[in-house]
């Protein structure tokens, strides 16, 4: 999707938001697992300064912020773990995080992307809920997203044809051990 920070990144259904603060870690140049240790770091083969050396290779200052990054979920548990994993991600002061439902959203005037990973009955069956949410997101990104680049991760294509949104398809992978895609559309 080519996302790089310049424009600004919705979330509207964030869940503990995953999106949202790789979102920011990509618009600050912070570059992936900065914090993290790798089981390879521990190999007798790799030569002791190789990961310092790499990890020294990819440190820079993070960069300013760019554009606005919002998170929001109707859920204020999610809402909370949003809040909890940008704080621990080193983030929370470059996502803005809220509660409401997807219908009160507000984007910016600047046209963005939206990146979402919504129910898709999977896990939780929706029936008519989910059909109603994905016929209610259509109806909001067509009154509010207009020049917007909107991504999903699908796993069901009835859902998505709710929207009345011309997807297209962009990737295929497993989410959870959920087949799913990536589909994406720009609002018109």
């Amino acid at each position: 999707l080519g996302y790089d920070g310049s424009a600004p990144l919705l979330d509207p259904m964030c869940g503990s938001g995953t999106i949202a603060i790789e979102g920011a870690l990509i618009a600050a140049g912070i570059a992936p697992g900065h914090t993290r240790t790798f089981s390879c770091e521990a190999w007798p083969s790799l030569d002791a300064g190789a990961a310092g050396r790499a990890r020294a290779a990819v440190a820079r200052p993070p960069q300013a912020a760019r554009a606005a990054i919002v998170a929001s979920d109707r859920d204020a548990g999610a809402v909370e773990a949003t809040q909890a994993n940008a704080a621990r991600a080193g983030v929370a002061d470059r996502i803005a995080v809220a509660k409401h439902a997807f219908s009160a959203l507000e984007a910016p005037p600047q046209p963005g992307l939206l990146l979402s990973n919504p129910p898709y009955g999977a896990r939780v069956k929706g029936g008519a809920d989910l059909r109603n949410l994905y016929a209610q997101f259509g109806n909001v990104a067509r009154k509010s997203l207009v020049g917007w680049r909107v991504a999903l991760v699908s796993a069901d294509r009835a859902l998505e044809a709710q929207t009345r949104l011309p997807f297209e398809d962009v990737l295929e992978f497993s989410n959870g051990g959920i087949s799913v895609r990536l589909i994406a559309a720009t609002v018109a």
